[in-house]
């Protein structure tokens, strides 16, 4: 086996990724709080996403829905209060999440 392209751009260890089931994109979460869509086929990455401060705390989790369309963004909401979860369409995340909920751990 041998490297065949490196994808640079965190700041932070990755701790989670997700890769597209149709499309050669796969997401990254890292500990810098940061989500990014990458293609295999390109060297840098498509999109990231900053999580603001103020209302998480930890680091993202990201999933590819079955179809590639859609991915979903969790991250923890300040003092362990719960989840938000964002969902965005694949095609446009740049649009923003087109669904936000906020779930609770009590």
């Amino acid at each position: 086996n041998k490297i065949l392209r490196k994808f640079r751009g965190h700041s932070g260890p990755i701790h989670d990724m997700s890769l597209c089931p149709s499309e050669d994109l796969f997401l990254t979460a890292s500990n810098d709080r940061t989500v990014r869509l990458w293609n295999i086929q390109q060297a840098g990455c498509v999109g990231q996403m900053e999580l603001p401060n103020p209302t998480t705390e930890g680091s993202p989790r990201v999933v590819f829905d079955s179809t590639g369309m859609v991915f979903a963004v969790m991250a923890e909401m300040a003092g362990k209060q719960g989840n938000y979860i964002h969902l965005y369409d694949a095609r446009n995340f740049q649009g923003g999440a087109f669904s936000e909920m906020q779930v609770s751990s009590k």
